[in-house]
């Protein structure tokens, strides 16, 4: 009778070292939190989210343009560009 692995395995997987079978198996893709971000990133972010602001309020989506708005200020509450997107929005 044939026993039967708890996973998959890889012939010759074994005989690879143990450091090298560590670099092989891949490692999760961590995405940075807002804390994880330096200020220059928010910073570009927000200005990202204020150009959609922008976008928005050119179609006439005042909805969407101000949630951008608000995840501009969420990321960069210091970025002067949240004020005037704030005061040219209906």
């Amino acid at each position: 009778m044939r026993s039967h692995s708890p996973g998959p395995s890889l012939r010759g997987y074994e005989s690879v070292p143990h450091d090298l079978q560590r670099s092989l198996t891949p490692s999760p893709v961590l995405m940075p939190t807002p804390v994880q971000r330096t200020a220059r990133e928010n910073r570009l972010l927000s200005d990202v989210w204020l150009t959609s602001a922008a976008v928005f309020r050119r179609m006439r989506s005042y909805d969407q343009a101000k949630d951008a708005i608000g995840e501009a200020e969420m990321l960069d509450e210091s970025n002067p560009g949240v004020w005037t997107q704030v005061s040219v929005s209906p």
